[in-house]
């Protein structure tokens, strides 16, 4: 039986290729997979700086958001305590206003009662020299008598006068310091409606941030 030497050449030489063919597809998906763990650690950083500066914002943010609370917090405890302070020193001013008009209003009354007495006073028959028994008509024309009357009415319209200006000018008085004080209380209550809405304003901001935060 004659057989063929160069077969099993053949074979060997198939059988090498074929090793061959297998170990370079083996190191060709060795390399993609390579390649592919490469492009997803490389992904997995970008995700993990991505991520890292979406937390380095968030903390950020809450940093903010924390020092903007306690500011407004701050100004709405000082303006509330300025709109109390303000409360407290007007109740006091309006305190002093009504002691002060109730101080002229009797003052104003006992002048009063002083310009009655004298208009009254005018009345010569309430005046004792008035009552004097009169004997004769040299009475009437007496000069000390007639010089008593005139400095008596003399000193009533002098009182009257005196009176009458003393009442203009408190009355004068009086009317300016209620506009003053009027004027006062109205700048007052403004500040006071100011006060309060800036610190309803300062809620709604505060109470905004807290939502959007």
């Amino acid at each position: 039986m004659y057989n063929n030497p160069r077969k099993p050449q053949n074979m060997g030489n198939r059988t090498r290729k074929t090793i061959y063919d297998t170990s370079f597809d083996l190191r060709a998906q060795i390399l993609e997979k390579d390649e592919k763990i490469t492009w997803l650690e490389s992904q997995v950083e970008a995700y993990n700086a991505k991520a890292s500066h979406a937390q380095a914002r968030l903390l950020a943010t809450f940093d903010a958001l924390d020092s903007l609370q306690s500011k407004h917090a701050l100004e709405l405890s000082s303006e509330k305590l300025a709109k109390e302070r303000l409360s407290i020193k007007l109740d006091r001013y309006l305190d002093y206003v009504k002691a002060v008009e109730t101080e002229k209003d009797d003052l104003k009354d006992a002048v009063e009662h002083l310009i009655q007495k004298v208009e009254v006073s005018n009345d010569m028959s309430l005046w004792p020299f008035s009552r004097m028994r009169i004997s004769s008509l040299a009475d009437y024309s007496d000069p000390m008598q007639s010089n008593k009357r005139k400095e008596v009415e003399e000193c009533n319209t002098q009182l009257l006068a005196y009176a009458s200006g003393i009442i203009t000018k408190l009355r004068a008085e009086r009317d300016l310091e209620r506009k003053g004080h009027r004027e006062t209380y109205e700048k007052a209550n403004n500040r006071i409606v100011e006060l309060e809405a800036q610190i309803a304003l300062r809620e709604a901001e505060l109470e905004a941030c807290v939502q959007h935060g």
